[in-house]
């Protein structure tokens, strides 16, 4: 299952064929700055809009959301037992620079 990259991008998550960059599937979730996910065995984990999606590697099929109540729309920095630490570093780099970008100079 090494062979997809996944890209979290405007209100889509999208799977690639790593070595050819051919587009898999594409997953419509919710309008964000900001998509962050995380691979956690047969699943994608999202944050978009205030909501998390589990969504299934092999189709891109959404198999549960929830909408974090009282939670607000801010970034959300994620963890999960079948999560890497570089897949941790990414996400906190890319949150990183989102707020550097999103700041008013």
């Amino acid at each position: 299952m090494n062979e997809h990259v996944y890209l979290g991008i405007k209100k889509y998550v999208v799977c690639l064929d790593k070595r050819t960059g051919v587009e898999i599937w594409r997953t419509k979730v919710k309008t964000s700055q900001l998509i962050t996910l995380i691979v956690d065995g047969p699943l994608i984990i999202a944050h978009a809009g205030g909501e998390l999606f589990g969504i299934a590697r092999r189709d891109g099929r959404i198999m549960w959301n929830n909408g974090l109540t009282g939670l607000g729309y801010g970034y959300c920095q994620m963890a999960s037992e079948g999560a890497n630490s570089s897949s941790m570093h990414s996400n906190h780099a890319a949150i990183a620079r989102a707020k550097k970008h999103s700041s008013p100079s």
